[in-house]
């Protein structure tokens, strides 16, 4: 009985190293599309494929690794500089914190659960990024959209998340991920100006 699982194993091993591989000096182009306009086989609008981009009170709606979960996320407003709501959220020396106002809406057939922080991301206008700040409790401005929201189709949650930036930087963007920042989809606001 060993002598045939080894011929077996063996068996199996050399078929599997017989696939045959091409190796070409250039690699194949795709067709040319609407979008490519120089035929390059890349579009040639300027938002990355899988981006989508707004301005502060535009919605834009995502999908989730589920293709049957849809958020539209809205930035209601940015809040610069934003008020701890306690004395123990103190953002450090020479910081201070920016908050987002978001409106988040259920418009898919199955229930929204995450935590919307761990998908969002402030970018600067020197291109730093800076993740959610941790809070103890809500902004004096806002209430804390908080670590996890879950909502079935149809419904709506409000609330502010916060992120904590030197003093002098410039906030520019924000960038929005659902599925705890691995879904498909990247949702850009730009902030400034």
């Amino acid at each position: 009985m060993r002598d045939l699982s080894t011929l077996v194993l063996g068996l199996v091993l050399l078929l599997a190293g017989c696939e045959t591989t091409t190796v070409t000096s250039e690699p194949d182009r795709p067709e040319a599309t609407d979008t490519d306009v120089d035929g390059d086989g890349q579009p040639d609008d300027t938002e990355p494929q899988g981006q989508q981009t707004a301005a502060v009170g535009d919605a834009i709606t995502l999908q989730g690794a589920d293709d049957e979960l849809q958020v539209s996320v809205t930035v209601d407003e940015m809040i610069d500089p934003a008020t701890p709501g306690n004395d123990f959220d103190d953002p450090g020396e020479g910081r201070r914190y920016v908050a987002l106002r978001l409106t988040l809406a259920n418009v898919g057939d199955v229930d929204y659960s995450d935590s919307p922080g761990n998908g969002a991301t402030l970018i600067d206008a020197s291109n730093q990024q800076y993740d959610v700040a941790i809070l103890g409790g809500d902004l004096a401005e806002c209430q804390s959209l908080g670590s996890s929201v879950t909502m079935p189709p149809g419904d709506t949650r409000t609330g502010c998340i916060g992120f904590a930036l030197p003093a002098d930087a410039a906030p520019d963007r924000f960038q929005f991920v659902l599925d705890s920042g691995f879904g498909p989809q990247t949702a850009v606001w730009r902030l400034a100006g």
